[in-house]
């Protein structure tokens, strides 16, 4: 493989890794995406006791996401993932066209669930300028 992919996206955390313990929505990060055309967010699962994970995605342009509205299915690339107590250490991933500066997932977790492990990485990529290795995510 002679293709370098590393140096042409930039990693940022949309969900720290956490337990959540009861039916909860649970607030990700705001990723702001200045300076790349693409993002694709992977979800990944670790133990889920009980109990199921859906994802949502919401952008805007204020910084704070005082402006936050969800992000319509058709700019949604594959689907929103779900998890459910099967799902034990699962990656999901989708893709989304924001017209928005910033975006932020939540995790919806329902049915009693107990105990569910969960973080997410959006991945920006198609950077306007390159090489993005080493750099930070503009803020």
């Amino acid at each position: 493989m002679e293709m370098d992919l590393s140096s042409k996206v930039s990693p940022a955390i949309a969900l720290n890794f956490q337990t959540i313990a009861s039916d909860t929505t649970t607030v990700g990060e705001i990723v702001d995406t200045k300076g790349f055309e693409s993002v694709d967010i992977a979800i990944a699962s670790g133990t889920i006791a009980a109990g199921d994970l859906a994802i949502i995605i919401e952008d805007g342009d204020d910084a704070a996401l005082a402006d936050a509205a969800a992000v319509s299915s058709e700019l949604i690339i594959g689907s929103l993932p779900s998890f459910l107590a099967a799902d034990d250490n699962v990656v999901k991933h989708f893709g989304c066209i924001s017209k928005k500066r910033y975006i932020r997932i939540s995790a919806v977790t329902t049915n009693s669930t107990t105990s569910t492990e969960v973080c997410a990485i959006a991945t920006l990529g198609d950077a306007k300028s390159a090489p993005t290795l080493g750099t930070a995510v503009p803020s």
